[in-house]
């Protein structure tokens, strides 16, 4: 693959340690990708890559690709099938270190401390050619001690794109990060202004030294992750693996009429819902645009969605934005991500679309046609 497929903002890991009121704060900015609009992605509407003589191919890019961490010396990778291919390279941080024909692989190395990993999956066919490459997924890890004079760490953590956040925690056997103050869990996620987004238990120590745990759906902005040790002391390892969706634009603020995204007909919009957190600090459920037509037309729609996101209803408005005139149902994920349908006669005038996320989390786009 060609590195200028895609374009990568770098990681400044921790840059220091501030000791204050028994709580160390550590900086630390996650890895996360930027994908630039003028790139090529696998995302476009025909998602593929070139064929050896560097036309371009059939072969669809691998979908719902994972890397996991299993340990600090095992990354689990897993993608669904593309239809065509027998086999698949495999990335990391841009350069090819397998080639299989299943659908798993594990990479078996050393993490470094403090070091990003970037992993995505191409589909060959018989003839050699390769696809576009899947989503991208990135993992990254640090450690540090908890004991009676540091019980507590902060990590302030900027998120630049909104994604799936999961997380392997390890402890020292004499290290407990599972309840601490009798009622609360030890792992905390909260946001720049203080709210609590998400938390979870941690090992507990002794015979439980490990846990994985996610997904948790996350907007892009500014966070604190905090870990607080419910007794003894020693070493943990944190490492964050986040996965980002295929769709990579979201055009925020869109939750109501007042600021619906202006669309043409004939062209696809992304969008994410089911993301926690941003500069609202909310859930986000729903996305508005808006369109107008010059004479009356019959129109058609196409929508697809990660397999994590459901879309349910899809509703378009009259200009003032409160009469339904239709109501469809989007892609329910799962084994059903596209939905094609229509055509729905409108009259010449102004609209709005409300795109409703039933459940699940994601990106989608959707394309409005004659």
């Amino acid at each position: 693959m060609k590195k200028s497929i895609l374009m990568a903002v770098t990681v400044l890991c921790i840059k220091y340690k501030e000791y204050k009121m028994n709580t160390r704060i550590l900086y630390l900015f996650l890895i996360m990708l930027i994908f630039l609009g003028s790139c090529k992605t696998n995302n476009n509407d025909n998602p593929t890559g070139n064929t050896t003589d560097g036309s371009p191919t059939s072969i669809n890019a691998p979908s719902n690709f994972f890397a996991k961490a299993i340990s600090l010396n095992e990354i689990e990778l897993t993608w669904d099938p593309s239809s065509g291919s027998n086999n698949y390279n495999i990335y990391k941080n841009d350069t090819k270190i397998a080639t299989t024909n299943k659908l798993t692989y594990t990479d078996n190395f050393t993490l470094t401390e403090q070091q990003q990993y970037d992993y995505y999956v191409t589909a060959i066919d018989g003839k050699g050619n390769e696809s576009a490459h899947s989503n991208i997924s990135t993992t990254a890890f640090i450690s540090d001690t908890l004991n009676n004079q540091t019980a507590k760490i902060s990590y302030n953590v900027s998120i630049l794109h909104d994604g799936n956040l999961y997380f392997l925690v390890t402890v020292d056997p004499t290290l407990n990060l599972s309840i601490f103050g009798g009622m609360y869990a030890a792992i905390r996620i909260y946001s720049n202004a203080g709210t609590d987004m998400y938390h979870f238990v941690g090992p507990s120590g002794g015979n439980q030294t490990s846990i994985s745990t996610g997904p948790y759906p996350i907007k892009a902005g500014n966070y604190v992750f905090e870990l607080n040790s419910a007794g003894g002391s020693g070493n943990f390892t944190l490492t964050p693996y986040y996965t980002q969706s295929i769709f990579n634009n979201d055009n925020e603020p869109n939750d109501g009429t007042e600021n619906a995204i202006a669309i043409d007909i004939n062209t696809y919009y992304e969008g994410h819902l089911g993301y926690l957190g941003g500069a609202y600090g909310t859930l986000d459920i729903v996305d508005f645009y808006k369109f107008s037509l010059n004479k009356k037309t019959d129109l058609k729609y196409n929508i697809i969605v990660d397999p994590t996101l459901n879309l349910n209803p899809i509703r378009i408005y009259s200009n003032d934005g409160t009469t339904i005139l239709n109501s469809f149902s989007g892609p329910s994920g799962g084994n059903q991500t596209s939905v094609t349908g229509g055509p729905i006669t409108l009259e010449a005038g102004n609209y709005y679309v409300a795109v409703n996320r039933a459940n699940g989390f994601g990106g989608y786009k959707i394309k409005f046609f004659e």
